[in-house]
Protein backbone atom coordinates (compact mmCIF):
# COMPACT_ATOMS: atom_id res chain seq x y z
CA UNK A 1 0.00 0.00 0.00
CA UNK A 2 3.11 2.38 0.90
CA UNK A 3 4.22 1.65 -2.87
CA UNK A 4 0.93 3.00 -4.09
CA UNK A 5 0.55 5.84 -2.26
CA UNK A 6 3.86 7.23 -3.21
CA UNK A 7 3.51 5.77 -7.00
CA UNK A 8 0.05 8.32 -6.82
CA UNK A 9 1.93 11.16 -5.18
CA UNK A 10 4.49 11.15 -7.27
CA UNK A 11 2.33 11.32 -10.30
CA UNK A 12 -0.13 13.50 -8.65
CA UNK A 13 0.03 16.84 -10.70
CA UNK A 14 1.30 15.54 -13.92
CA UNK A 15 -1.04 12.50 -14.28
CA UNK A 16 -4.23 12.54 -12.42
CA UNK A 17 -5.42 9.54 -14.03
CA UNK A 18 -2.15 7.20 -13.10
CA UNK A 19 -2.75 8.82 -9.59
CA UNK A 20 -6.32 8.12 -9.43
CA UNK A 21 -5.77 4.51 -10.70
CA UNK A 22 -2.81 4.12 -8.24
CA UNK A 23 -4.98 5.36 -4.91
CA UNK A 24 -7.96 2.85 -6.05
CA UNK A 25 -4.42 -0.10 -5.75
CA UNK A 26 -4.28 1.03 -2.82
CA UNK A 27 -7.63 1.15 -1.63
CA UNK A 28 -7.87 -2.50 -3.44
CA UNK A 29 -4.94 -3.93 -1.00
CA UNK A 30 -6.45 -1.87 2.28
CA UNK A 31 -9.82 -3.44 2.20
CA UNK A 32 -7.64 -7.18 1.14
CA UNK A 33 -5.88 -6.46 4.09
CA UNK A 34 -8.20 -5.97 6.67
CA UNK A 35 -10.03 -9.09 4.96
CA UNK A 36 -6.80 -11.02 5.86
CA UNK A 37 -6.70 -9.73 9.30
CA UNK A 38 -10.32 -10.78 10.46
CA UNK A 39 -9.63 -14.35 8.34
CA UNK A 40 -6.80 -14.39 11.14
CA UNK A 41 -8.27 -13.27 14.00
CA UNK A 42 -11.18 -15.84 13.27
CA UNK A 43 -8.17 -18.50 12.67
CA UNK A 44 -7.08 -17.32 16.57
CA UNK A 45 -9.91 -17.51 18.29
CA UNK A 46 -11.18 -20.63 16.63
CA UNK A 47 -7.88 -22.45 17.27
CA UNK A 48 -7.06 -20.31 21.17
CA UNK A 49 -3.79 -19.71 19.28
CA UNK A 50 -2.48 -19.37 15.76
CA UNK A 51 -0.35 -21.79 13.89
CA UNK A 52 2.34 -19.23 12.10
CA UNK A 53 3.29 -21.73 9.88
CA UNK A 54 -0.47 -21.51 8.59
CA UNK A 55 -0.88 -18.16 8.49
CA UNK A 56 2.28 -17.23 6.08
CA UNK A 57 2.21 -16.47 2.17
CA UNK A 58 3.35 -19.02 0.44
CA UNK A 59 4.91 -20.36 -3.13
CA UNK A 60 0.85 -20.19 -4.15
CA UNK A 61 1.02 -16.71 -3.25
CA UNK A 62 3.20 -15.49 -5.72
CA UNK A 63 1.37 -15.22 -8.75
CA UNK A 64 -0.87 -12.66 -6.70
CA UNK A 65 1.49 -10.67 -5.32
CA UNK A 66 3.16 -10.59 -9.47
CA UNK A 67 -0.04 -9.14 -10.46
CA UNK A 68 -0.45 -6.69 -7.70
CA UNK A 69 3.06 -5.59 -9.12
CA UNK A 70 1.82 -5.40 -12.79
CA UNK A 71 -0.45 -3.43 -12.05
CA UNK A 72 1.50 -0.91 -10.24
CA UNK A 73 3.64 -0.56 -13.26
CA UNK A 74 6.10 -2.78 -12.94
CA UNK A 75 6.31 -5.84 -15.27
CA UNK A 76 7.08 -9.08 -13.61
CA UNK A 77 7.19 -12.36 -15.11
CA UNK A 78 7.39 -15.29 -13.47
CA UNK A 79 8.94 -18.34 -14.36
CA UNK A 80 8.69 -22.02 -12.17
CA UNK A 81 10.24 -24.75 -13.30
CA UNK A 82 10.36 -28.06 -10.61
CA UNK A 83 7.69 -28.70 -7.56
CA UNK A 84 7.98 -29.74 -4.02
CA UNK A 85 7.83 -28.21 -0.83
CA UNK A 86 10.02 -25.23 -0.38
CA UNK A 87 10.99 -23.62 2.79
CA UNK A 88 8.98 -21.06 4.72
CA UNK A 89 9.85 -17.59 3.70
CA UNK A 90 10.56 -17.92 -0.16
CA UNK A 91 7.42 -15.90 -0.74
CA UNK A 92 8.97 -12.95 1.68
CA UNK A 93 12.33 -12.90 -0.26
CA UNK A 94 10.44 -12.17 -3.64
CA UNK A 95 8.10 -9.16 -2.20
CA UNK A 96 10.72 -7.66 -1.03
CA UNK A 97 12.97 -7.69 -4.04
CA UNK A 98 10.22 -6.76 -5.90
CA UNK A 99 9.24 -4.29 -3.50
CA UNK A 100 12.44 -2.61 -4.30
CA UNK A 101 12.76 -3.01 -7.54
CA UNK A 102 9.51 -0.85 -7.93
CA UNK A 103 10.84 1.79 -5.23
CA UNK A 104 14.59 2.13 -6.43
CA UNK A 105 15.19 0.13 -9.19
CA UNK A 106 13.63 2.82 -12.17
CA UNK A 107 12.99 -0.64 -14.05
CA UNK A 108 10.14 -1.44 -16.82
CA UNK A 109 10.37 -4.76 -15.87
CA UNK A 110 11.53 -7.75 -13.50
CA UNK A 111 11.99 -11.47 -13.63
CA UNK A 112 11.02 -14.51 -11.11
CA UNK A 113 12.72 -17.44 -11.54
CA UNK A 114 11.88 -19.84 -8.73
CA UNK A 115 13.69 -23.40 -9.85
CA UNK A 116 12.85 -26.41 -7.09
CA UNK A 117 14.30 -29.68 -7.24
CA UNK A 118 14.72 -32.15 -4.70
CA UNK A 119 17.87 -30.69 -2.47
CA UNK A 120 16.91 -26.73 -3.03
CA UNK A 121 14.97 -24.35 -4.49
CA UNK A 122 16.84 -21.18 -6.34
CA UNK A 123 14.97 -18.06 -6.35
CA UNK A 124 16.42 -15.24 -8.54
CA UNK A 125 14.77 -12.04 -9.11
CA UNK A 126 16.39 -9.62 -12.16
CA UNK A 127 15.35 -5.83 -13.13
CA UNK A 128 16.13 -4.15 -16.23
CA UNK A 129 16.66 -1.18 -13.75
CA UNK A 130 19.74 1.01 -12.91
CA UNK A 131 21.29 -1.67 -10.79
CA UNK A 132 23.62 -0.89 -8.01
CA UNK A 133 26.79 -1.76 -5.87
CA UNK A 134 27.57 -5.11 -4.89
CA UNK A 135 27.88 -5.78 -1.65
CA UNK A 136 25.67 -6.08 1.40
CA UNK A 137 23.20 -2.85 0.48
CA UNK A 138 22.44 -0.25 3.14
CA UNK A 139 18.80 -0.83 3.73
CA UNK A 140 16.61 -3.35 6.05
CA UNK A 141 15.48 -5.04 2.71
CA UNK A 142 18.56 -6.46 1.58
CA UNK A 143 19.77 -7.27 5.15
CA UNK A 144 16.34 -8.63 5.99
CA UNK A 145 16.18 -10.95 3.09
CA UNK A 146 19.75 -11.99 3.97
CA UNK A 147 18.95 -13.09 7.22
CA UNK A 148 15.89 -14.75 6.26
CA UNK A 149 18.33 -16.59 4.05
CA UNK A 150 20.36 -17.64 6.34
CA UNK A 151 18.22 -18.17 8.81
CA UNK A 152 16.93 -21.05 6.20
CA UNK A 153 20.33 -22.68 5.66
CA UNK A 154 20.76 -20.67 2.46
CA UNK A 155 22.53 -18.04 0.79
CA UNK A 156 22.06 -15.00 -0.44
CA UNK A 157 23.04 -12.33 -3.65
CA UNK A 158 22.26 -9.23 -4.24
CA UNK A 159 23.88 -6.65 -6.90
CA UNK A 160 24.33 -5.87 -10.22
CA UNK A 161 23.66 -8.62 -12.84
CA UNK A 162 26.77 -10.14 -14.11
CA UNK A 163 24.51 -11.12 -18.02
CA UNK A 164 22.89 -7.42 -18.31
CA UNK A 165 21.68 -4.24 -17.32
CA UNK A 166 19.48 -4.56 -13.75
CA UNK A 167 20.17 -5.46 -10.34
CA UNK A 168 19.45 -8.81 -9.13
CA UNK A 169 18.72 -11.18 -5.90
CA UNK A 170 19.52 -14.89 -6.04
CA UNK A 171 18.80 -16.98 -2.79
CA UNK A 172 19.85 -20.62 -2.65
CA UNK A 173 17.73 -22.43 0.57
CA UNK A 174 17.93 -25.90 1.09
CA UNK A 175 15.01 -27.94 0.76
CA UNK A 176 14.52 -30.01 4.09
CA UNK A 177 12.43 -32.51 5.19
CA UNK A 178 8.41 -31.36 6.25
CA UNK A 179 9.57 -27.73 4.53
Amino acid sequence: MVVQAAAADDVFESNPQQARAALRRTEEAGRQALAELRGFLRTVRADGGANEAALQPTLDDVPRLTETMNQAGLAVTLLREGDGQVPPGVYRIVQEALTNTLRHARASSAQVLLDIDETQVRVRITDDGRGGAPGRGGGHGLVGMRERATLLGGTLYSGPRWDAAGFEVDARLPIREGS
